[in-house]
């Protein structure tokens, strides 16, 4: 398989494929790949399922998750072709963009303006991005390229506005705690929630939309009433 307009692009985050490359030449690869198989390898729960859709769309894997001949020869190369065969496989992957965009020239914005066409459009900036820099490891996309919006703008909450650094400060211990009058289970459930949820920003770390949307949850949990939440769960029961 390879980019077509009748099938999404990938958009996986780069920096997920080219580790996986990297276990590929080091120590091999699980065959057949599966989401359960790339969360194993380190690939976040989260994004597993676009990466293997990506590593099918470059033509790495199989529908079924076998590898491709692509893949073992990627594997297979001696270090000083490595770059030049990572060259070759994404001009065949990238083929049908050729008549529009050169990669050797680092034009951002004809790349984006490449990759209109495809789907889905939520993720054209993702898309950009993967493309800019599996060319950039292979030594294609100049060095000196200028970015420009590679990368959406992080979500802000529009009651509560949350700086860049605050992630960092956003833990379970600092949400206020709950008045007296509830049970100490009721406690517990408000704190498992806190805790699942900053579980879930290490997960979701290149997925702007799923950060923003973990950040909204947790400074509403920090603001809101403290009782409110609980007295609500227990009104259900």
């Amino acid at each position: 398989m390879a980019l077509s307009h009748d099938a999404p692009a990938p958009y996986a985050p780069a920096s997920a494929l080219l580790n996986l490359l990297e276990k590929n030449r080091s120590t091999g690869l699980p065959e057949p790949v599966t989401k359960e198989n790339l969360v194993r390898l380190g690939v976040p729960e989260s994004l597993a399922p676009r990466t293997l859709q990506s590593l099918c769309i470059l033509d790495l894997v199989d529908e079924g998750g076998a590898h491709t001949n692509t893949l073992k020869s990627l594997r297979l190369s001696p270090e000083p072709e490595y770059k030049g065969k990572m060259a070759e496989w994404l001009n065949a992957a990238y083929s049908e963009l050729f008549p529009f965009v050169d990669p050797s020239k680092g034009d951002e914005v004809s790349v984006r303006d490449a990759f209109r066409p495809y789907g889905p459009k939520s993720m054209a900036d993702r898309m950009v991005k993967l493309f800019i820099d599996l060319y950039a490891e292979a030594g294609v996309w100049p060095e000196n390229a200028q970015r420009t919006r590679s990368v959406k703008p992080k979500r802000r909450s529009p009651r509560a506005p949350i700086a860049e650094n605050d992630k960092k400060n956003i833990s379970p211990s600092s949400a206020q705690a709950p008045k007296t009058g509830v049970s100490a289970d009721q406690i517990s459930k408000e704190k498992a929630l806190e805790y699942r949820l900053v579980d879930l920003m290490s997960e979701a770390t290149d997925d702007d939309d799923v950060m923003g949307a973990i950040i909204t949850i947790i400074t509403f949990l920090k603001t809101r009433k403290p009782t409110r939440f609980i007295e609500h769960q227990v009104s259900d029961q």
